[in-house]
């Protein structure tokens, strides 16, 4: 059954149109929010495309995105712009073994006293640190439960939460 391209679903006119781009083989291929306004199934197929892109052609692809989830399962390198101020730009795997995020209850924030965070957002019962070198923290704090920070804890963080 053939359809027209009015017929096409959004899923499937987005992935025509990456097939489109990817056609001619382009050194650097840019997107802007390529998998917004996609059902999960239509997004991870588009991001498989362009893992595949990756690995065969050896070429690069650019995109701004807003979904973190697609930036982990492709980014290498991260560049976090807000309101054309640049906050950070590193590695993926540097984001991700760098940074943590530490949880104390409002008791634990007292007994502590100073330490040494980036960015600190409160909660009702307690409070949210983003913490700048994991390991020597988790050291120096022995006691504190300090997790690996997602992409989007990182940018949650600098945007709704207060810096030192």
């Amino acid at each position: 059954m053939s359809k027209t391209l009015g017929e096409l679903s959004t899923g499937m006119k987005a992935k025509l149109k990456i097939i489109a781009a990817l056609s001619h083989k382009p050194k650097l291929l840019i997107l802007d929010e390529p998998t917004s306004g996609l059902d999960p199934v239509s997004r991870d197929d588009i991001l498989d495309m362009f893992q595949n892109y990756l690995e065969e052609e050896g070429e690069g692809i650019l995109f701004s995105s807003h979904i973190t989830t697609d930036i982990e399962k492709i980014a290498d390198y991260i560049l976090f712009i807000d309101q054309g101020k640049i906050c950070f730009e590193l590695s993926k795997d540097e984001l991700q073994s760098h940074y943590g995020l530490a949880n104390l209850t409002k008791r634990q924030r007292e007994e502590l006293g100073e330490f040494p965070y980036l960015y600190e957002r409160r909660r009702p019962h307690s409070y949210e640190y983003l913490i700048d070198n994991r390991q020597k923290f988790q050291q120096e704090y022995p006691e504190l439960v300090v997790k690996l920070a997602s992409i989007e804890d990182v940018l949650l963080m600098i945007k709704k939460g207060e810096p030192k």
